[in-house]
Order: structure tokens, then sequence, then C-alpha cells
């Protein structure tokens, strides 16, 4: 079993369009931590649809049937969005577009 199979099986249990979870409540979920770079950078809850990918968190949520929408570093949550991923070249990776959301007082005018 991989560490986000958990993460897996609780999304494909879910019947809703749209799901929050913080970040905490995935960890929960996971019975581990998530690493920094979940915390930190949006690239690590890109959706791929790289076959090749070894993204396999991205694996955990698609296989689950959702795909990353929002992700709120300020208040530590992620929504997903039932679905699958829709390939999209970015920066020469197929991946599907996650809009972020920053704490309003770090944006610089």
């Amino acid at each position: 079993m991989g560490k986000y199979d958990p993460l897996s099986r609780y999304l494909s249990q879910q019947d809703v369009r749209f799901l929050t979870l913080t970040f905490d409540e995935i960890e929960t979920i996971l019975g581990a931590s998530l690493p920094l770079s979940a915390k930190t950078g949006r690239q690590w809850w890109w959706s791929d649809t790289d076959p090749r990918s070894t993204n396999v968190q991205s694996r955990a949520w698609t296989k689950g049937g959702y795909i990353t929408h929002e992700i709120d570093f300020f208040h530590r949550r992620v929504t997903f969005e039932k679905g699958r991923p829709i390939r999209k070249w970015q920066r020469g990776h197929r991946r599907s577009i996650v809009s972020e959301t920053r704490c309003p007082e770090r944006e610089v005018a």
C-alpha cells in the first residue's frame, strides 16, 4: 500500500463536486505528515496527467476521481473538484492548472 492510498480511498467515497480539506485533515486521513513542499509549493498539488509521472500524490487524488481546484496556503487547505485532469502544456509538462489563494497581507502592491 502506498503512502497516499488512504487519500485515494477517502476521495473515491465522496460524492460532491467540490471538496475542501485542510492540510491537517489530509494528514489525519494519511496517518502521516505532508511534506514541506505540499505546505509551501503549488507544484506539489498539480494534477499530473503524464502516465510516466512519478507524482504519486497526484495519482492518489485522480484515482479517487478528483483534481486539485484551489490551494490556500494561508488557511492551509486544498479544494478538490470531481473530474479528470485536462491535458495542458505548462513549462514542458502536461498538468492541470491549479489556482492559488495567498494571504492578502503578503501580496506586493
